[in-house]
């Protein structure tokens, strides 16, 4: 087959409240991609609007790749894959054997209404693709996220997570700002973590008793900040050196050390009146 790249091919899906609350997306090992969660910029959206840009080295590809939807609306949920068009085993072989010397890439982007909770989304890339999420306001609010990828940077530029953030990411690195007030763990191999956590109480909608912070790198190194109140703990460990945690000096006894090394920093943080951890420059 030729090698050359075609123009995209646009395809956008609407996804209504029955299907919008759980949602997955999955670009399996055959496709490079990237997953991109937005806000939308009007009022007046209520659904979600899946826009998905395929792009292929030769026009034949498209009967190889397949983009799939799927929805279960009695449990809500919602499932965009992109992956080898067959289903059986030997279909599946053939497929992958013509893919070693072509190229799929599938992007999605999801934009998400203002003023929408109590929403799941994971998300995964294997053979290559980058994970943006960026949501601005205070409005849009998941209770989950849980994002992967095998090689690609995920990118957390801001967002809302309620109960639980869960990034990783084998060769990439993972760096930005989520709000959250219940547990954010982030995890890479080969990778640099750059995370500043902002625990807003009350801002979420709802109270909570301690923010868990759990950052780990097999081989690069870590940094975290926090801009508001924050009481829970904290684990900080890096493959090469002793992660970076610098604490306001008014703050100093707030926060108790129950680790520290050459490599890892670990301890509690008191709601009161722990104000003022930041990243250092």
């Amino acid at each position: 087959m030729a090698e050359r790249r075609l123009e995209p091919i646009f395809e956008q899906y609407f996804l209504g409240p029955s299907f919008y609350k759980n949602v997955t997306v999955d670009i399996t090992e055959y496709v490079l991609g990237n997953i991109t969660v937005l806000e939308a910029d009007s009022w007046t959206e209520d659904h979600v609007r899946a826009n998905i840009y395929k792009t292929f080295s030769d026009p034949d590809i498209d009967d190889v790749i397949d983009f799939q939807i799927s929805n279960d609306e009695k449990y809500e949920t919602f499932l965009l894959r992109a992956d080898l068009h067959s289903t059986d085993e030997e279909g599946r072989k053939k497929e992958a054997k013509i893919m070693k010397n072509n190229c799929a890439r599938i992007d999605i982007e999801l934009i998400y209404p203002k003023s929408s909770g109590h929403l799941r989304l994971a998300g995964k890339t294997r053979k290559g693709g980058h994970i943006r999420i960026r949501t601005e306001g205070k409005l849009v609010i998941f209770d989950d996220v849980q994002m992967e990828t095998t090689v690609g940077d995920i990118l957390f530029e801001a967002g809302s997570v309620k109960n639980s953030a869960k990034l990783k990411t084998g060769k990439g690195k993972i760096q930005g700002t989520i709000r959250s007030q219940q547990q954010v763990e982030a995890t890479t191999t080969l990778g640099d973590i750059a995370l500043v956590v902002d625990a807003s109480p009350g801002e979420l909608g709802a109270s909570f008793d301690k923010l868990n912070i759990t950052l780990q790198s097999a081989k690069s190194s870590i940094e975290l900040g926090l801009t508001q109140r924050y009481h829970g703990w904290f684990s900080l460990k890096s493959g090469i050196d002793k992660p970076t945690f610098t604490l306001s000096p008014n703050y100093t006894d707030s926060v108790t050390i129950t680790k520290s090394s050459a490599t890892s920093l670990a301890g509690w943080c008191q709601r009161e009146p722990c104000k003022a951890l930041y990243m250092s420059e």
